[in-house]
């Protein structure tokens, strides 16, 4: 009994489809349409409310593949060729559509990688504009924001607004106030900014427009610098001191030589 009904089941669908009963299963070689009586799909179901589910191109991928749906996941196993000639298409791609126009995007395998590895997200430049992906993490942990060719573990093509940033270094510059420390001395100093035009030890404007800095480093540099600004501020002020000290004493000396002048033309 139950075969007899699945058949007019399966036949309403479809009155186009020729359908074959094995005893065991029900097949058909033609496309299967619910809601349509002209489906363009080996399997394809048309709403006018809810969409339409067009053959695979809906629920599998474009390479050979399947579908797995339980209660804890839903999978998309997407099988690409083992001598590596399809790896540009997304596995998954998740997307916001308004009036037919694709607009936000989440991909589950980025385009054009060598990896079924990866996630890219993207958003649509207003409703006028076009499809950008703004941020991508690739399979060895990399992630890029405006970059989809992220160098390290955290790529960022533009400006990043924080409250604090904070980074870990090994060693800090104190160095400086060691008794030992070659302190240079300011006629050295002198002579290095006039023959190469930047402090010893800092990098040249050149270097910095080329390589860039990095953060904790230059820091670091800068500290040892202002380190070496305090020292010579302090030699400077006991040298202030000294001077002071012998302006006095030059100032005594000389109301006693005045003293002096005075009684010696009293005496005469």
């Amino acid at each position: 009994m139950k075969h007899p009904i699945l058949f007019l089941l399966l036949f309403t669908l479809s009155a186009n489809a020729q359908w074959t009963d094995n005893g065991t299963t029900i097949t058909t070689q033609d496309n299967v349409g619910i809601g349509t009586t002209n489906p363009g799909y080996k399997f394809h179901v048309k709403a006018n409310s809810l969409g339409e589910v067009v053959g695979n191109q809906s629920v599998l991928t474009t390479f050979e593949g399947s579908v797995v749906v339980n209660k804890s996941k839903f999978q998309v196993l997407n099988k690409r060729n083992s001598n590596g000639s399809n790896w540009s298409s997304t596995s998954l791609r998740l997307q916001r559509t308004v009036d037919s126009t694709p607009q936000a995007f989440i991909d589950f395998g980025i385009e054009n990688k060598n990896s079924d590895y990866g996630l890219a997200f993207g958003t649509r430049n207003g409703y006028g504009g076009t499809q950008q992906t703004r941020m991508v993490i690739e399979e060895n942990g990399y992630v890029g924001i405006g970059t989809n060719t992220p160098d390290a573990k955290l790529a960022v093509n533009g400006n990043i607004h924080t409250k604090e940033v904070k980074v870990d270094l090994t060693g800090w510059p104190d160095f400086v106030f060691q008794n030992n420390y070659n302190l240079p001395t300011l006629e050295e100093v002198e002579n290095h900014i006039a023959e190469k035009g930047h402090l010893k030890d800092i990098p040249s404007a050149k270097e910095v427009e080329k390589n860039g800095i990095l953060l904790g480093e230059m820091n670091a540099k800068f500290l040892q610098k202002i380190e070496e600004l305090t020292l010579y501020t302090i030699q400077q002020q006991k040298e202030i001191q000294n001077l002071k000290q012998e302006n006095k004493e030059l100032k005594s000396l000389t109301k006693r030589m005045a003293k002096i002048e005075k009684l010696l033309e009293s005496n005469n």
